[in-house]
């Protein structure tokens, strides 16, 4: 289960731009907070941070990320 929460005004406005080709979850995640200002807690059970996977987004919100 995942749980995001952001303020509408603020989430809509930042822009994240990122093409991470065979990268970790951390990694990824980690390039989000780089270019947003937003940080990340969960609860390590349901998020396999070294898990695979592929991004490309260009001007998309948190949301859309």
């Amino acid at each position: 289960m995942s749980f995001v929460h952001a303020t509408d005004s603020f989430a809509t406005k930042v822009e994240i731009s990122i093409d991470a080709q065979n990268q970790t979850v951390e990694n990824v995640q980690k390039e989000i907070e780089k270019q947003s200002d937003f940080g990340f807690f969960f609860n390590n059970k349901p998020v396999i941070l070294t898990r695979v996977v592929y991004v490309s987004v260009t001007n998309s919100t948190i949301f859309k990320v």
